[in-house]
């Protein structure tokens, strides 16, 4: 089964009497024995960041992905990197990030392997349970939310559909401005310009095609109470 990665740095600030710096922290690599190469933590000093962190990476199985703000809550699964810190606040994994926060700055360095398998291991996992009845919901309104939306598109497209089907067939009448309009763009005489017929297109709007000596000029229009054609959208000649 394709697996998904959840990795999870932990930044941790230590203040008042822990004195930790980045010159104290002891870069240390840990695997723990849950036979999966993403199940670790790295304890050590970042440029440019607080003065020492425990990074720990935990694995998640397929399917399970993870809330992306960038795309504006939607779920997705694919491998990725969920930040958490104990000094930004996630409601997702706090105690995960309570614990981390008490265990290294007590012992100054990440979670050893019987740390991880009875504290750390076990309140992540509650949390990730947690978390992932949170993400089922978001997938379950989402969807109801586009099916909903799909609906409401369909049913103003057929409205459109009946309010057009009264004009928008045959040549109806049409404005002089608007063959003009032909005319200026195609840079042709408005007494060549023809209107053949108007047509319905499947979103629902109405195009007009004419004739010039330039060839087959289109244009979506739009129509008068009473039906003649007051209105046009972009004029395409043949290129």
């Amino acid at each position: 089964m394709k697996t998904y990665q959840l990795s999870i740095p932990f930044f941790l600030i230590f203040l008042g009497t822990s004195n930790v710096s980045a010159q104290q922290c002891q870069e240390k690599f840990t695997r723990y024995s849950d036979n999966n190469s993403s199940q670790f933590s790295y304890f050590g000093a970042y440029k440019d960041s607080l003065p020492c962190s425990c990074n720990v990476t935990f694995h998640l199985p397929d399917g399970e992905g993870y809330l992306d703000e960038e795309t504006r809550g939607r779920v997705i699964s694919r491998t990725g990197r969920l930040y958490i810190s104990n000094n930004t606040e996630d409601k997702n994994f706090s105690q995960t990030a309570r614990y981390l926060y008490q265990s290294v700055s007590q012992n100054k360095r990440c979670p050893d392997e019987n740390e991880y398998q009875t504290q750390l291991k076990p309140i992540f996992l509650q949390e990730k349970s947690a978390y992932k009845q949170f993400l089922d919901k978001q997938i379950s309104q989402e969807e109801e939310l586009r099916k909903r939306e799909a609906q409401e598109r369909e049913r103003e497209l057929a409205a459109r559909r009946i309010e057009l089907q009264k004009f928008c067939k045959g040549a109806p009448k049409i404005n002089q401005e608007i063959v003009e309009n032909v005319s200026y763009v195609g840079k042709v005489d408005p007494q060549s310009v023809r209107l053949n017929r108007v047509n319905m297109t499947e979103d629902a709007r109405c195009i007009a095609v004419f004739y010039t000596p330039k060839g087959v000029a289109k244009a979506p229009v739009g129509f008068s109470a009473s039906g003649v054609i007051n209105r046009n959208g972009p004029v395409e000649y043949p290129r």
